[in-house]
């Protein structure tokens, strides 16, 4: 197949694990007999702003980046995909999420034109959508436009930023009529979104329920490169006092302070924290203002790139996943299961349609830090318990949550588009 993606970034401009897995899956799709062109937007992050909402990983990319792909809008990337950052971002991450109507209907045209003539340069078999998050739907509207196969997959419900402002009252006729007559690219009008793939039950329901457009939509979870997060020498390690470990962004409503407050309950001369990730100053601010109210260390390791963190997953004891909202998915729990490291987890959303308690995890309630403390307690004193934990959340992600596997299933979506 010859497969036009489309990606707001691709590395070596990247925000997190959004922007390094889709390159992983092009690699694998090359290198399975495909040809690829990556068609994205180009200087879309600002070097000194970090942007808000960003992965534990850094804005430079782990990934090999071979010579012409970021000195110019065309070039090949490090496993022999074309690149070509001809696409506009309608506004730069890094700046505050606004509604941007007009800046949307300003990239419609440049990025259908770019669509267009990355169409007629490439002739692809179809178009694989993977992000429009500050894109717009310009690119994927000229691609149906035109006849091709459009395949979208949805790491959340970005999407739903485009759905059309509700028509009561006052202001919702005046919202409707610059919808409408002025800005009609600024939602997704003229967007059919046909063939639609999510990353978990939880982010299919989420939409649904806000446009039933998406009640069909196909859930294919994802998976990580194994080789990157090779099993620890010895599954379930532990000693006392017990490492935990906080692997993600820093705002509230990720509840990292929940371990804090849990390794408190549990007993801190009994455990050390690190938190790995960065986020909102402010929150970082808090939870150093709490560790040293509890009388806690906690080391605060910032962004780390992919290879540190797989080092940092072998390291620690136990991973604490603490997120206050619905997380759309959980690659974090998979890089730490991968690497031996048992999982303690919040059971909503995303991480709770793969876990299991007492199988591959221990789960808690949100913001329940007595119920974390619990669990690490029972960690600490039970090396059989950590063992048989870290060796089952190995064998789940092995037997289901590949990177080839998860890169099998979108295959076999591709090829059914097609057919």
């Amino acid at each position: 197949m010859k497969i036009l993606f489309v990606s707001n970034l691709y590395p070596p401009e990247i925000l997190g694990g959004y922007e390094i897995l889709c390159a992983h899956v092009v690699a694998q799709l090359v290198s399975r007999g495909h040809q690829a062109l990556v068609l994205t937007a180009k200087g879309g992050i600002a070097d000194e702003t970090p942007a808000a909402g960003a992965a534990s990983g850094p804005t430079k990319s782990a990934l090999p980046v071979a010579a012409g792909q970021s000195d110019g809008l065309d070039g090949v990337g490090s496993a022999g995909e074309l690149v070509r950052r001809s696409l506009q971002l309608y506004l730069p991450f890094g700046q505050p999420a606004q509604l941007a109507r007009r800046a949307r209907q300003r990239v419609e045209g440049p990025n259908r034109r770019a669509m267009a003539r990355a169409l007629e340069d490439f002739k692809p078999d179809l178009v694989f959508v993977w992000s429009q998050l500050r894109l717009g739907l310009g690119a994927a509207r000229e691609a149906e436009g035109r006849g091709y196969p459009v395949v979208h997959t949805m790491n959340d419900e970005h999407i739903l930023i485009f759905r059309p402002g509700e028509r009561k009252g006052l202001d919702g006729l005046v919202r409707g009529l610059l919808e409408e007559l002025v800005f009609p690219a600024s939602t997704w009008k003229g967007w059919k979104g046909k063939r639609i793939l999510v990353i978990s039950e939880t982010v299919r329901s989420r939409l649904a329920a806000m446009a039933p457009r998406f009640a069909q939509a196909r859930v294919i979870f994802q998976g990580i490169p194994l080789e990157q997060f090779p099993l620890k020498g010895n599954p379930g390690e532990g000693s006392d006092p017990l490492e935990v470990l906080y692997a993600g962004q820093l705002h509230r409503y990720k509840g990292v302070h929940t371990v804090i407050e849990a390794v408190a309950l549990a007993g801190k001369d009994h455990f050390s924290v690190t938190i790995a990730g960065a986020g909102d100053p402010v929150y970082e601010e808090d939870l150093r203002n709490l560790a040293q109210e509890k009388g806690l260390h906690v080391r605060f390791a910032g962004r780390l790139d992919a290879g540190s963190m797989g080092e940092l997953y072998r390291r620690c004891h136990v991973l604490a996943f603490t997120s206050v909202w619905d997380e759309p998915f959980g690659l974090t729990h998979l890089e730490a299961m991968a690497s031996g490291t048992p999982v303690v987890s919040v059971s909503h959303g995303g991480p709770g349609e793969f876990l299991v308690h007492g199988e591959n995890a221990l789960l808690f309630t949100k913001e329940r830090p007595d119920e974390l403390a619990v669990h690490l307690g029972s960690l600490l004193k039970d090396g059989s318990l950590r063992r048989r934990l870290a060796l089952a959340g190995r064998k789940t992600v092995e037997e289901q949550f590949s990177l080839e596997k998860y890169t099998d299933r979108l295959e076999t979506q591709l090829r059914e588009a097609l057919a």
